[in-house]
């Protein structure tokens, strides 16, 4: 099977907390490759992709926190691509006491649209970057790099560009910019035994 030009296709990012309860962020990539490219090249830019953007946030991420791979789905042709294994690069590096799961960083990806936008909420960290309820100034340099993944165009190795999107009501949005929201947010999907 193959990807055919102009296809969104929708990544669900996933990270184990303790082994167990899922923390799962969902991106919608547009993927540009000049006529059709195998999906297997796809899943291999989406993982070089994962590896890229997500690193930038290893850092910060809580240690109790393992990269639990990612579901890859077609929307433009309803189907499903494939799996992304667990990359192990993208295990939490930040040692310590975590905040609690539902704590996140919240990074927002407005669009041209008014009130149309991203939002991402960041994988637990380590209470270290946490400075009286702001996220700390080093977490948030590592959040706007993760961001810049997000709001540029990825080339992998396979010859896929990939572009993050806003997808809903409006069509497929490029995004504008990304900010990170200085006080932490409350995720509330992500309590024991539910994932987000």
């Amino acid at each position: 099977m193959t990807v055919a030009t102009n296809s969104i296709i929708r990544v669900a990012n996933r990270y184990l907390f303790n082994g167990v309860d899922e923390q799962v962020n969902v991106l919608h990539l547009i993927v540009t490759n000049g006529g059709t490219s195998p999906e297997n090249d796809v899943l291999n830019d989406v993982h070089d992709f994962l590896e890229a953007a997500y690193g930038e946030l290893v850092p910060g991420i809580a240690s109790v926190l393992d990269h639990g791979g990612a579901s890859v789905f077609n929307v433009t042709a309803h189907g499903p691509i494939g799996e992304v294994s667990p990359i192990a690069a993208l295990n939490g590096g930040a040692t310590g006491q975590c905040l609690p799961p539902q704590v996140a960083a919240l990074l927002v990806l407005p669009t041209a649209v008014s009130r149309v936008q991203g939002r991402v909420y960041i994988p637990t960290t380590a209470e270290g970057y946490n400075d009286g309820g702001l996220v700390e100034l080093a977490y948030r340099a590592f959040i706007v790099d993760f961001g810049d993944y997000l709001t540029t165009t990825y080339v992998g190795a396979a010859g896929n560009s990939l572009r993050y999107r806003v997808v809903g009501a409006h069509g497929n949005l490029v995004p504008t910019s990304a900010f990170v929201v200085p006080r932490f947010r409350t995720q509330r999907r992500r309590t024991s035994g539910r994932g987000s």
